[in-house]
This record gives structure tokens, sequence and C-alpha cells, in this order.
């Protein structure tokens, strides 16, 4: 892998959803008033729409933070503590439910979603499991780019 792969992932910040929540917003509403009026808006629902949005993405945030959190201790503990087996199921459930999401939950939580599948390469690469590593690694990027795509 690259050197510089996990470093990013480590610096996800877990505790603070709301923050960056608020952040995006703030910057998405601000692209939304610097449009002309010529040009169609699709964010303006998206901004509109943010209290539905706020009541089912919580318990989303919270569950992926949970599994990153687990993830990255995982990570941390020696090859032969094998909790990274543990830890397998709840990635891959988390990576499901995210990919079964609507687009709109995907894109939200594009990031999450390149994290996990980055972790889960990773575990993949302990295990010895190198094709579905490399699957994995792919999947990342993909998703880090979709959302980006999607975003900008």
């Amino acid at each position: 892998g690259t050197p510089n792969a996990s470093p990013s992932v480590a610096k996800t910040p877990v505790q603070t959803p709301g923050l960056i929540r608020r952040a995006s917003l703030n910057s998405a509403s601000r692209k939304v008033a610097s449009t002309p009026d010529s040009v169609p808006r699709p964010r303006r629902l998206r901004v509109s729409g943010v209290p539905e949005i706020g009541r089912t993405s919580p318990s989303m945030q919270d569950r992926l933070a949970k599994v990153l959190e687990h993830a990255d201790s995982a990570l941390k503990t020696p090859k032969n503590g094998c909790s990274q087996d543990d830890v397998l199921p709840s990635i891959s459930q988390a990576i499901e439910d995210l990919e079964a999401a609507d687009p709109s939950t995907r894109m939200k939580h594009a990031d999450a979603l390149s994290d996990l599948y980055h972790k889960r390469a990773v575990i993949y690469t302990h295990l010895g499991d190198y094709d579905n590593s490399i699957r994995d690694s792919e999947a990342a990027q993909a998703a880090l780019s979709w959302g980006r795509n999607v975003i900008n």
C-alpha cells in the first residue's frame, strides 16, 4: 500500500459529526447563493430539506463512527490479537448498509464509506486475503472520487 494512505484515515474526525455537518451545510448554502439565477440549482432542495436529513442521519453517523473507531482499535492491536476477525463483520455490514442506502445518504457518508473500505482492505491484507484487499482498496478510491464528483 501507499505510505500516506493510513495517516489520512487516522485523522478522520470521529467525535464531532455535528460540527462537520454544520460546516458542510454552510458551504453548501454559500455556493447556492453565489450561483446565477440562470443556472438550475439542485442544491437548494438539499438545503431546505436539512431538518429531514438531520432526523434520519445521526443514527447512521453515530453507527459509522462506532464501527470506524472499533476498526481503528482492532488495527492497533497486534496481529495475533485476532480482534480484526471480530471487527470484519461489523465493517462489512456498515458497508452493505451504505451501499444499499439512497444516493444522498451515500454521498453524505462517502468519506466514511471510503474509510470503511480502506480499513477492511488493511484487515484483509493482515489476514493474507490479498484479492479482497485489492478489491476493497479500489472500492475505497471509487467511493471517495464518487463523493467528490457529486459534491463538486
